[in-house]
């Protein structure tokens, strides 16, 4: 892991998903809507029990891109704005920005998917069996789909292995590949600290 200086403004710009965890509560989803520097606000994607922030409070944002390097800050919690669904993140200064590179499975593993929350409400609930992964990280996993998942879908991911493990993402990218295939990153999202424990396993297992 590497450490720069660096605001906000140096790697995040408006659109993008990023997650949001504060101490003891679980991570949240949201959308970057402007980013100015070391300030950025943030558009929480509803999940229907969103952790209440507080203003002040100490938070952890992280990005992961199409590389598969996460990005992290610590931050602090500016203003809240509940109607909007909206709140501020500040760091001090020069924020400093904790880069990971994470190893990449190229092996496809097989997978089943639920879609849990859509823009599409007519994909709410569907299950796909037989994906494979293109790639597989500890933040997320990249795949082919021929659903129209957008940006922002929440979506349960169970890893077909010898030891089943679930997880909860969000689509954070969906790009059309032709023939009506999207090529879809989804980002993991609330993995306790065994299931973290298992897909570090099962990615040393596999590299």
């Amino acid at each position: 892991m590497s450490e720069d200086q660096g605001g906000f403004d140096q790697y995040l710009e408006p659109g993008l998903i990023v997650s949001v965890r504060a101490e003891s509560k679980r991570e949240v989803a949201a959308v970057v809507s402007a980013v100015v520097e070391d300030l950025i606000s943030l558009e929480m994607v509803p999940n229907g029990s969103e952790p209440t922030f507080q203003e002040g409070e100490q938070v952890k944002l992280r990005y992961w891109d199409q590389d598969a390097t996460a990005y992290h800050w610590s931050a602090e919690v500016g203003k809240l704005f509940p109607k909007q669904n909206l709140l501020t993140l500040s760091t001090e200064g020069a924020g400093v920005v904790q880069r990971r590179r994470s190893y990449r499975v190229m092996t496809p593993i097989p997978f089943s998917m639920t879609i849990i929350e859509s823009a599409e409400t007519e994909l709410i609930g569907q299950h796909v069996p037989d994906l494979k992964t293109k790639n597989l990280s500890i933040d997320g996993l990249l795949f082919q789909s021929e659903l129209q998942l957008k940006a922002k879908d929440k979506v349960g991911i169970d890893l077909n292995l010898a030891q089943e493990l679930n997880a909860v993402g969000w689509v954070v990218r969906s790009e059309p590949q032709g023939a009506g295939v999207n090529l879809v990153a989804v980002m993991f999202l609330m993995l306790n600290k065994e299931e973290q424990r298992q897909l570090v396993q099962l990615i040393g297992e596999l590299a």
